[in-house]
This record gives structure tokens, C-alpha cells and sequence, in this order.
């Protein structure tokens, strides 16, 4: 059985079972990691301008333009509630990950939050 743990360890980036056991918390809880997925801060790594393509699961895909100051305008989208002049407010974008829409703007809703790709995070592209 040890080589078995240690075996599943290592597939969640661990040397060892003890080394995932010693990184627990008192809790039980896997303490927080730095973002090590490929990654977009939109701050630094996006202009005005550039586009990304975005999908997730199941079949949803969306095309969105970075107009600056965080926020996003949908230009195509398939499968998915966004639709093409949608805008929301974004600012890590973590392949693998959920993505967090915020003050996300429909004709005719409420402003609201928005989360994509809950079940096996999203894929983008630029």
C-alpha cells in the first residue's frame, strides 16, 4: 500500500505520501498553493484590444475582447448563457480552474456574478 500513496501523491506534485501528510493543516485541509497553472493576470499580461477564446465543459465556448481596466466585452459565444456585447469585470484567468465573472451586464438583467467552468475549470487561448 505505501507505493500506492506515494505513487498518488506524486501525481498531486508531492515527493511522498509523508510529504502530502506534512502538508496538511491542523484542520485536515490542504493549505493554499501558488498559481503554478498556465495563467493570465490580466493587469499585466493583456491590452486593450486582444482577445481571448475561452471554453469549458460541457461544449461551452466564448470569444471575449479585453477592452482595459479589467473589463471584458463577449464577441461570439456558443453553448453558454454570455452573449456576443455582454461585459464583466475579470482579473486572473487560471487554466484549469473556475472563472470568476464579476458585474457581469445583460440587456435587461440585474447586474450579477457569474462562475465558468464550475466542474473542471476552463481552457483559454489567445
Amino acid at each position: 500500500m505505501p507505493w500506492t500513496l506515494n505513487t498518488l501523491a506524486s501525481f498531486i506534485g508531492f515527493a511522498d505520501f509523508d510529504a502530502f501528510c506534512r502538508s496538511l493543516t491542523d484542520d485536515g485541509e490542504v493549505p493554499s498553493n501558488p498559481v503554478t497553472n498556465r495563467h493570465v493576470n490580466v493587469k499585466d499580461d493583456l491590452t486593450a484590444g486582444d482577445e481571448l477564446t475561452l471554453s469549458w465543459q460541457p461544449g461551452r465556448l466564448c470569444r471575449v475582447r479585453y477592452l482595459g481596466n479589467l473589463q471584458f466585452q463577449v464577441v461570439a459565444s456558443v453553448a453558454t448563457r454570455l452573449q456576443p456585447n455582454d461585459r464583466f469585470q475579470c482579473s486572473l484567468i487560471i487554466e484549469g480552474e473556475p472563472l470568476f465573472l464579476t458585474n457581469l451586464q445583460q440587456p435587461g438583467r440585474p447586474v450579477t456574478n457569474y462562475v465558468c467552468g464550475r466542474n473542471g475549470g476552463i481552457r483559454f487561448e489567445r
